[in-house]
């Protein structure tokens, strides 16, 4: 669903106005609906504009539940290719508020619905034949159980929708006290057993074929952002100071914590591995992926930043530039189809200017014709490289960034 309208927005501005025109054609408060108004949302936002995004999303959920799209009952009588596809349409009405909700709180969280079965995989669905599922509550037992069932791509991002909205539930209550409270625990425990229950086959997002599982792809970088947005606010990158990303600016921290150093390896940890994640793929495929995937990377590349102005190993720094490189390298991909793509690019280049090519500064030249320096003269008075690497008092792009105030705000 989510690649559909690409076409519509490629390669001139009117797309986006013809989509809309075509859903003010649904009259009837249905399934395909529900289905339009996400596309809408979407694309939307993928385009900058984030109050038609809105309405749209929340239209969609007001039909959604009018309908009664969550329940399993929902399609009673259809084929099983069509119940599994409302199936999918709600699960993916779940999962895009809860994105949506890292950028605008103020979108309704849903609760997941315990006995709707969970999408099954995308190539059985794909081919038209449905395999069998279990219901949200039986992933939740997942743990409990030692059958080994094979949950689909499309599950676990589900789940990890769950368990965002559990993190953006907890920081908006978070007083950030020195000690960390249970909840903040209880959150990193339940992005710590999400990732030891993933199957070694679902690790990096890969298909036995080389090719790349969209959905577990997603799913495996929204844990890693909720990972971020869980402990950068206990973090060294943020000490004393809000910590800011292209996309979200999160509440100052203003007490030190004692898991201090443990939050900040984390948070740094979930940025690589969104890389990671990122070098795994075919280098075509990124061609489609999501325009969600454009704030993934700004959360991944402003606690790379963050972290470069911090570590003192050249080989670590050397690193991070490279994790860096590879971000804004996927952004040129991504944003030839999706414009939000192309901003948050614009925003990362200019902050990776001032962080890894700081000028030099420059002796005072003469050019009177009396007295010329020489190369060698100016060569001589440069500073020495690891001079070339500004602090954070030094940034004041950086300065500002840490600066600013508010909760989560969409940047466009």
């Amino acid at each position: 669903m989510q690649y559909a309208v690409q076409p519509l927005l490629t390669g001139h501005n009117g797309g986006l106005d013809t989509f809309r025109d075509i859903i003010k054609a649904f009259n009837l408060a249905d399934g395909f609906q529900v289905q339009a108004l996400l596309l809408l949302t979407i694309t939307s936002y993928a385009s900058g504009e984030r109050e038609q995004g809105d309405v749209a999303i929340r239209q969609a959920v007001e039909t959604a539940f009018h309908i009664g799209l969550d329940s399993e009952d929902f399609g009673i009588g259809c084929s099983a290719v069509i119940q599994e596809s409302w199936r999918r349409t709600w699960w993916e009405l779940y999962s895009i508020c809860g994105i949506i909700r890292v950028l605008t709180p103020t979108i309704p969280k849903l609760d997941p619905p315990y006995s709707r079965l969970v999408p099954c995989h995308d190539t059985a669905f794909n081919s038209c034949q449905v395999t069998a599922s279990r219901t949200f509550s039986q992933m939740q037992d997942r743990h409990f159980v030692d059958d080994n069932f094979d949950y689909s791509g499309f599950a676990y991002r589900v789940e990890a929708v769950r368990i965002l909205n559990n993190i953006l539930d907890f920081t908006a209550q978070d007083s950030y006290q020195a000690q960390p409270s249970p909840a903040f625990h209880s959150c990193r425990a339940s992005i710590k057993s999400y990732t030891l229950s993933l199957p070694v086959d679902r690790q990096n997002g890969i298909l036995p074929n080389g090719e790349t599982d969209e959905l577990m792809f997603c799913a495996l970088t929204i844990i890693n952002v909720a990972s971020i947005l869980l402990n950068i606010p206990h973090s060294k990158l943020a000490r004393n100071r809000s910590f800011g990303t292209i996309c979200v600016t999160q509440r100052p921290s203003n007490m030190l914590s004692r898991d201090e150093t443990a939050c900040t390896i984390a948070a740094v940890n979930s940025a690589d591995a969104i890389i990671r994640l990122l070098i795994d793929r075919n280098s075509e495929s990124m061609k489609s992926m999501s325009p969600c995937s454009a704030c993934v990377l700004a959360f991944a590349a402003t606690t790379h930043l963050a972290a470069y102005c911090l570590v003192q190993d050249e080989e670590r720094m050397r690193c991070l530039k490279e994790y860096l490189e590879v971000s804004l390298g996927a952004l040129n991909t991504i944003g030839r189809s999706w414009p939000i793509a192309r901003m948050v690019k614009g925003q990362l280049v200019e902050f990776s200017r001032e962080i890894m090519m700081k000028p030099l500064p420059q002796p005072p030249m003469n050019y009177s014709r009396v007295q010329q320096v020489q190369l060698e003269d100016v060569v001589a008075t440069m500073p020495l490289s690891h001079d070339i690497v500004p602090g954070i008092e030094d940034t004041l792009w950086l300065q500002d960034l840490l600066n600013s105030e508010g909760d989560f705000s969409f940047v466009a």
